[in-house]
């Protein structure tokens, strides 16, 4: 079965969120320098999508073993001598097979932006990318 997980980007203070225990509660707790800042629940942060935004790990991994979530930017090497380089972004959503006569699937896929390659199944293509960092902390990569 596959794991369900979250990650959640505060989108005023640009960081992450780690996840903070209490006994008997499940509480998020923004951390920087290990200092917590403030304690907010899960209900909250999805009431409040102007303030947050919130990725879910696919269940893939990339071809080093790294976990893939929504957001990620990966970078594909193709041809005969790998040295050729496709960067896109992991999303969610509707995206054509690769036989047109099979029509449209939702789920996870990868965009290539900028280039003729356009969308690919994540599942197709995860032994062969691998992650490089995400749209918040590095959006040059997409560009």
């Amino acid at each position: 079965m596959r794991e369900f997980k979250f990650r959640i980007w505060d989108i005023e203070n640009k960081m992450w969120m780690t996840k903070y225990f209490y006994p008997d509660q499940d509480y998020y707790a923004w951390i920087n320098n290990k200092v917590v800042r403030f304690l907010v629940s899960l209900d909250w942060i999805i009431d409040h999508p102007k303030f947050w935004t919130i990725q879910q790990f696919t269940g893939l991994f990339d071809k080093n073993g790294r976990e893939i979530y929504e957001g990620d930017i990966i970078r594909r090497m193709y041809g005969m001598n790998q040295k050729y380089i496709k960067n896109a972004e992991i999303m969610f959503g509707e995206c054509p097979e690769d036989n047109e006569d099979d029509g449209n699937f939702i789920g996870w896929y990868i965009n290539y932006l900028g280039n003729n390659w356009g969308k690919a199944s994540l599942y197709d293509e995860k032994d062969y990318i691998e992650v490089i960092g995400n749209i918040f902390e590095n959006p040059e990569l997409l560009k």
